[in-house]
């Protein structure tokens, strides 16, 4: 977000996350303070295939093949100005600097990489865009790969405490999920692991007698499209918390091939489902929440705020 060049019409903004990459292109109006939607992409590169500490090989050619595509999109459809952010993977990984680097030759594209903070931040600010008539405080949940972000608002939209920790499904299926299916001892691992990695965030959130979570990303997703019961707007709907549970309950001890066969789970979730259940199912047990609002923006449409604010 150092680019300080002059405002133009249509942007392009890639998030490169350590499971997906996004491709959002937009025509910015800042007379009004919005964008028209020109193409939405995502490919499952799976950059954290073989964990975060390094990028395989083939991981590597997905993301550089997957950022030529997007390279050529974006000048099929006139682009002015490109945004390339990466998060958890490409903060850690230690040949994430190649990578960038490979991506910079072929592509002409420069990726910013960000902090957990700030990532965390751009999220709230995308997410928040996309929400109407909020009656209670609320948690942000965005779950990734690498990373989980954690955002507690109140009703009036002011961020009390945010953060990003390194809790990302990839991560965890590839530390905690040993077996197939999930053993009990693998849950109470991830779980005590949980607590103690959560345990300030737990703090913060515990005294609040309501709150409404808002997920975006990945396993929200699908939540969404199973178990929706309300869509206040285009961009969000609305989950009872008392159906995610007989879903949850469904999927957690199933082995991969059986999860493959249930048309409710995209094959490309259906490895790291298990773990991002069971992460949504802490969160859930721990506080008291009235309805699960899940949000179609996040991390590209805070970074296109970002954008428009810049040219006020």
């Amino acid at each position: 977000m150092d680019d300080h060049r002059t405002i133009n019409d249509r942007l392009a903004v890639i998030d490169l996350g350590t499971n997906t990459f996004h491709l959002l292109i937009v025509d910015l109006e800042p007379a009004t303070h919005s964008w028209k939607e020109i193409v939405r992409e995502r490919v499952y590169v799976k950059l954290g295939e073989g964990g975060l500490e390094t990028i395989a090989p083939a991981a590597s050619r997905r993301a550089i093949e997957t950022m030529k595509k997007y390279r050529q999109k974006c000048d099929q459809f006139q682009v002015n100005r490109i945004i390339a952010t990466g998060t958890a993977c490409l903060r850690t990984a230690l040949n994430a600097p190649d990578l960038i680097r490979e991506v910079k030759d072929e592509t002409g594209i420069h990726i910013d990489v960000i902090s957990g903070e700030r990532e965390a931040t751009l999220i709230a600010s995308g997410i928040i865009l996309s929400l109407h008539e909020i009656k209670n405080p609320f948690l942000i949940m965005d779950i990734g790969g690498g990373s989980v972000e954690f955002i507690l608002c109140d009703q009036d939209e002011k961020i009390l405490f945010s953060k990003s920790y390194p809790i990302g499904v990839a991560l965890l299926f590839h530390q905690y999920h040993r077996h197939d299916p999930i053993s009990v001892d693998d849950l109470d691992t991830i779980e005590r692991m949980l607590e103690q990695t959560l345990g300030d965030l737990i703090s913060v959130c515990r005294p609040i007698p309501l709150l409404d979570l808002v997920g975006s990303s990945g396993t929200f997703e699908v939540l969404s499209e199973v178990l929706a019961v309300n869509h206040p707007n285009p961009h969000v709907s609305e989950v009872s918390p008392a159906s995610f549970y007989p879903f949850y309950k469904k999927v957690l001890h199933t082995h991969y091939e059986e999860r493959l066969a249930m048309p409710e789970i995209p094959d490309t979730r259906a490895d790291l489902i298990v773990v991002a259940l069971f992460l949504i199912n802490f969160i859930l047990t721990r506080f008291t929440f009235h309805k699960i609002i899940v949000s179609e923006y996040a991390l590209k449409e805070g970074i296109i705020k970002v954008v428009l604010d810049e040219s006020k």
